[in-house]
């Protein structure tokens, strides 16, 4: 069995629910290239929207030293209260994952109650011409996403983080990863990692109706191999609601 992956991610609270002040993600990405300066091959970029700046590390030893040394970097002024760090272990049908408040009580939209059936996460990766297509079209699915009606209560969810390549890095090959999230409130998470040769060659609409009944099938899969009976009847229907033609 292959070593558990551990990742440590660092959200740092920006100063609207948006992308932040120009001011503000200039200093912040100068943060991001002296992190990637000291920590090289154990740092795997940044992701920036919905209200925080995403710095994400991949510990080669303990993550706990790793986070103490990358909050030394952080001007104050950057360390909102809100802003946490999680360390995720995976590698497993369920992850393991530690919550480190950095500045007062963390400010997790996963934490709330009422979920949809099916939402996004992040799309990470960094911006770039061949990719531009299919992220703009999953900020048009993402939006749609928003639209649907909360789940009823019972009803499992799906949360989907997309990672498209781009001119930082990329994936290798286009996979579909799920597991569960939060067993308590049946959420189950999935990551689509999209290759940027993927990106740039196939038809984005295509891409994501493929990506996201291949994603449905595994999780419905894993439900079933696990025993764990929750109902994905809501997620299936939004799935087919957000790629109908």
């Amino acid at each position: 069995m292959p070593e558990p992956r551990v990742d440590l991610l660092v959200h740092l609270r920006l100063s609207d629910e948006a992308s932040g002040a120009a001011a503000e993600r200039d200093a912040l990405f100068r943060l991001d290239e002296a992190i990637d300066n000291r920590f090289g091959e154990e740092y795997d970029g940044n992701d920036v929207g919905e209200g925080e700046f995403l710095v994400h590390l991949v510990p080669r030893g303990d993550p706990d030293e790793l986070l103490h040394e990358v909050v030394q970097m952080i001007p104050r002024e950057l360390l909102r209260n809100g802003s946490y760090a999680t360390v995720r272990t995976s590698g497993r049908d369920e992850d393991l994952e530690r919550v480190v408040p950095l500045a007062g009580e963390p400010r997790r939209r996963a934490d709330v109650k009422v979920r949809k059936p099916l939402s996004f996460g992040m799309i990470s990766g960094g911006h770039c011409a061949d990719n531009k297509g299919l992220r703009d079209y999953l900020d048009l699915v993402w939006k749609r996403a928003r639209e649907l009606p909360n789940r009823s209560q019972g009803a499992a969810s799906l949360i989907v983080i997309w990672y498209v390549g781009g001119d930082i890095s990329s994936p290798e090959q286009q996979r579909e990863r799920v597991k569960i999230e939060i067993r308590a409130e049946q959420v189950l998470g999935s990551t689509v990692e999209i290759p940027r040769e993927v990106a740039a060659s196939a038809n984005p609409e295509k891409l994501v109706a493929g990506a996201l009944a291949r994603v449905l099938e595994v999780s419905e899969a894993l439900v079933k191999r696990r025993k764990l009976g929750w109902n994905t009847t809501e997620t299936r229907a939004a799935v087919e609601a957000l790629t109908e033609a």
